[in-house]
């Protein structure tokens, strides 16, 4: 990652430029102010580095420029972190496929997942999932009961249905400066071809209305 090696501890991340066969000129900076919990906590993601910082309770990365430069960034956790409280296990698994850019996190017992192009978290209800791999560009998961999971391929989890939620937000029309008068309805649209329920509060000027 970027001709250099990345040395994490729990307080900052130090870069150290060097080469096997040019050592007596190597040169120690900091590359980040933030630490990193240990070693599962830190995954390579196309041109990031994301890790977490147990101390700060958010998720950090360094980026790669188009100059070659790194650059730290983030926070990227800021709606998560009540899962952050007291955590004993944060594991992080780098997944590109298809058309999707995700992040896995398995924190303790929940399993969280960071969609890079949306910028938003999805987070899985309780289920036996320790690890996760992707294999062929199919994601594949697995826990302690001796079982490997195939993830994607239908609307249940080992023949158990569970059901999801999307959560936004507030809308403000495009615009935190200038107050908006809607004249048409708003149109939520679902691509996917799933069985859909949906369940939509609008709060104007502070009062409930309805949809």
């Amino acid at each position: 990652f970027t001709n250099g090696l990345y040395i994490f501890t729990e307080d900052d991340v130090s870069f150290l430029n060097t080469t096997p066969n040019d050592t007596a000129n190597s040169i120690m900076k900091t590359a980040s102010m933030n630490g990193c919990m240990n070693y599962q906590s830190v995954v390579k993601h196309d041109t990031f580095l994301f890790f977490y910082d147990n101390k700060q309770k958010n998720i950090y990365y360094i980026q790669i420029t188009d100059t070659g430069q790194t650059r730290p960034t983030g926070p990227v956790a800021k709606e998560i972190q009540s899962y952050f409280q007291n955590i004993k296990k944060f594991k992080m698994f780098s997944c590109i496929y298809n058309n999707r850019n995700e992040i896995w996190c398995i924190i303790d017992e929940h399993v969280l997942i960071y969609d890079y192009f949306r910028n938003e978290w999805v987070t899985r209800q309780e289920q036996n999932i320790e690890t996760v791999a992707l294999i062929n560009n199919t994601v594949m998961t697995g826990g302690n009961l001796g079982k490997v999971y195939v993830e994607n391929i239908n609307l249940d989890f080992d023949g158990m249905f569970f059901p999801a939620v999307y959560q936004t937000t507030f809308i403000n029309i495009g615009s935190n400066s200038n107050l908006k008068k809607q004249k048409t309805p708003l149109l939520l649209v679902v691509n996917d071809n799933y069985e859909n329920d949906f369940w939509v509060q609008i709060t104007a000027n502070g009062k409930e209305k309805n949809p």
